[in-house]
C-alpha cells in the first residue's frame, strides 16, 4: 500500500516540526523550504529562552533541525510554492516542478518584519534602514542607532547593538516599553541606550545612493511637533506581517483582517485535509516554542484524520 503523502509548506521551527513528527509516523514528508532553512530563527543570533538549551545561535538551531528530519528521510524541495488547489485532492503547483498531490497540507509559511512605510524606508533599505540589528549591527560599530519599537524585538536589538554602537536610541509611539522584564531591566540598565516615548518616525533621512546613507530619522511627537534626530542607522522592530500570500490567492482557508489563517490551537481550518502552524495563524504569543509546539500539533491531527480515513 503506498504511504499517505505529508506535504508541509515553509521551513521555520513549525514546519520542521511538523515534518519529523509525520516521518517518525510514517509518512511520506516533503517540505517546500523555498530555499531558504529556520524563517526567522536563522536571523537570531542567540536563543536563550528555549527549554533545554542554555544558548544556540539561531542559524546553528536551524541546521540541526533540518539535520533531523533528513536523518528521518524527509525530503526537503528547494522551490516556492505558487498555488494551492483544494478541489478533488490536495494540489500544490510549484515553481519549478509543477504539481504536487498530497494527502494532507500542513501550511507554515511564517511572517516576515513589518515595515514602517514612511518616506526614505525603500529608498534607505541597505544604507542604513534594517529590519536586523543581528544582521547588520556590526556596519554601524561606533556610531549611532535608532530602534523603532517597544515589545521584546525592539529591546533584543537595542541590547545587541548597545555592545558595537556609542550610543541607542529607541523611538517608541507610546508611553512605556512592553515586554519580558528580564529583557526591559537589561535595556534600562546598559547607559548608552536612551528612550524617546509618544513618537513615531514620520520620516527617514539621508542619501539613496552608492556612497551615502541614513543621516537620521524625523519623528512626530503627540501635540504634533517633529524633531530630527541625527543617526547613521534605524533598524524597524514593530512586529510581523503573516507570509500567506498565497492562502489569500488560493481561497483555501480563511483569513483575518490582519491576513493570519484563522485556526485555533488544533491548528485545524476549514478544509480537513489543511492545516496550519506557526506564525501565519491567529494566535496571541509568537516564539520558536510556541512554533514548534503547533508543528507536533498540527502532524499529530494530521496524522489523526488520515488515519480516520484508513
Amino acid at each position: 500500500m503506498e504511504k499517505n503523502r505529508l506535504a508541509v509548506i515553509g521551513a521555520g521551527p513549525a514546519g520542521i516540526t511538523a515534518a519529523i513528527y509525520g516521518a517518525r509516523s510514517g509518512l511520506d514528508v516533503s517540505v517546500f523550504d523555498g530555499g531558504f532553512i529556520g524563517g526567522q530563527t536563522a536571523w537570531t543570533s542567540e536563543i536563550e529562552n528555549y527549554p533545554g538549551v542554555d544558548f544556540i545561535e539561531g542559524y546553528e538551531f536551524a541546521n540541526r533541525l533540518k539535520t533531523q528530519a533528513e536523518k528521518l528521510g524527509v525530503k526537503f524541495i528547494n522551490e516556492n510554492v505558487e498555488s494551492i488547489n483544494c478541489g478533488g485532492s490536495v494540489s500544490l503547483k510549484t515553481q519549478g516542478s509543477g504539481d504536487f498531490d498530497t494527502d494532507v497540507l500542513i501550511a507554515a509559511f511564517g511572517a516576515k518584519h513589518r515595515k514602517i512605510g514612511c518616506p526614505g524606508e525603500e529608498e534607505l533599505a541597505g544604507r542604513g534602514v534594517s529590519y536586523c540589528a543581528t544582521c547588520d549591527g556590526a556596519f554601524f560599530r561606533g556610531k549611532t542607532a535608532v530602534v523603532y519599537g517597544g515589545g521584546n524585538t525592539a529591546a533584543e536589538n537595542a541590547l545587541y547593538l548597545s555592545n558595537v554602537c556609542d550610543k541607542v536610541i529607541i523611538v517608541y509611539r507610546k508611553d512605556k516599553l512592553r515586554g519580558e522584564k528580564v529583557l526591559l531591566n537589561a535595556v534600562f540598565d546598559r547607559e548608552n541606550i536612551e528612550i524617546v516615548y509618544n513618537s513615531t518616525i514620520v520620516e527617514i533621512v539621508g542619501e539613496d545612493n552608492t556612497a551615502g546613507g541614513v543621516t537620521g530619522a524625523v519623528i512626530e511627537k503627540q501635540n504634533g511637533s517633529r524633531e530630527t534626530i541625527a543617526a547613521d542607522a534605524v533598524f524597524v522592530a514593530i512586529g510581523m506581517q503573516p507570509e500567506n500570500q498565497v492562502l489569500a490567492e488560493s481561497g483555501v482557508v480563511n483569513l483575518d483582517k490582519q491576513g493570519y489563517v484563522i485556526a485555533d490551537e488544533s491548528c485545524r481550518t476549514d478544509d480537513p485535509r489543511v492545516f496550519v502552524s506557526g506564525d501565519c495563524r491567529t494566535k496571541e504569543h509568537r516564539q520558536i516554542v510556541t512554533a514548534v509546539s503547533d508543528g507536533a500539533v498540527a502532524a499529530m491531527n494530521a496524522i489523526s484524520y488520515l488515519n480516520s480515513l484508513n
